[in-house]
């Protein structure tokens, strides 16, 4: 192959690899939040999140391509799914205005990971994973101290962050 057909080559592979689409949120001035993929009205404050790069929700939740994670990847991703779902959960039994403060964030999460949540939400491991994790949480419900940083340092950063593919 000459150099030229190869630099066409990689032009065109570049324009279809594109960009993945941020998520705006905006907060207006009564202090609404809203999502969305365009940009925020010019009287509102916009932050822009930008999800990891990776294939489009399946149709078949559950369904992974072949060669997209091994057995391994794909019950890391399940467990830290289910640890952030649940450590969400615990903080906001632990402190109800936990929610209220950080629903946002959880949001976000949520929309930055949802290529993982539709395709590990419906399987067995992740239902089994949170329901473990609910009964120990109604076991042993936490609200000591080190808990509660827990829930505002730790499990803040966690709600920041993708989880890899």
């Amino acid at each position: 192959m000459t150099a030229r057909p190869l630099v066409v080559l990689a032009a065109v592979l570049a324009l279809a690899a594109g960009e993945a689409h941020a998520i705006n949120k905006c907060l207006d001035k009564k202090g609404q939040v809203t999502y969305q993929e365009g940009r925020c009205p010019d009287d509102a404050q916009e932050n822009q999140f930008k999800p990891m790069p990776g294939p489009p929700p399946d149709a078949n939740p559950g369904y992974a391509p072949p060669g997209t994670a091994t057995p391994a990847e794909q019950e890391a991703a399940v467990t830290q799914l289910a640890s952030v779902q649940l450590g969400y959960e615990g903080c906001t039994a632990a402190n109800p205005a936990f929610e209220q403060q950080h629903a946002a964030q959880y949001d976000a999460w949520r929309a930055n990971n949802s290529v993982l949540l539709s395709r590990y939400g419906n399987t067995e491991s992740y239902r089994a994973a949170l329901a473990h994790g609910r009964q120990e949480l109604k076991d042993n419900p936490r609200q000591d101290r080190e808990f509660l940083r827990f829930c505002n340092a730790q499990l803040i950063q966690m709600l920041g962050r993708n989880i890899p593919r």
